[in-house]
């Protein structure tokens, strides 16, 4: 994960694999970016390789948790034939309901 933060936003990177297993590790980076003091959090999903029904739960625990200090999370809109975009088609989580997209498919 790499983060860059603006002042009032924070862009945060995923990359590699987001299983159950990789979870530990994305739960603290989740932690720390739920610490920073930016009110919007963009991330950016495009390095992610592959994810499982874990990973969206925990991005989406950070989207309330941040709502919760009225805070914004965002994510940048991906390719639909990308891996996040179909897993989370397959799980019935589909990033356009459940997430504000920001940006253009690249």
């Amino acid at each position: 994960m790499t983060k860059r933060s603006s002042g009032s936003d924070l862009l945060v990177t995923l990359a590699g694999p987001a299983r159950i297993q990789d979870m530990v590790d994305a739960a603290d980076e989740f932690r720390q970016v739920f610490a920073t003091p930016e009110p919007l959090v963009t991330v950016d999903l495009s390095g992610i390789e592959t994810a499982d029904v874990t990973f969206f739960q925990a991005l989406l625990a950070l989207q309330k948790s941040l709502a919760q200090t009225n805070r914004h999370l965002l994510v940048r809109k991906l390719p639909a034939d990308h891996v996040v975009v179909e897993a989370s088609l397959l799980l019935g989580i589909r990033l356009d309901h459940h997430f504000n997209q920001v940006g253009d498919a690249e």
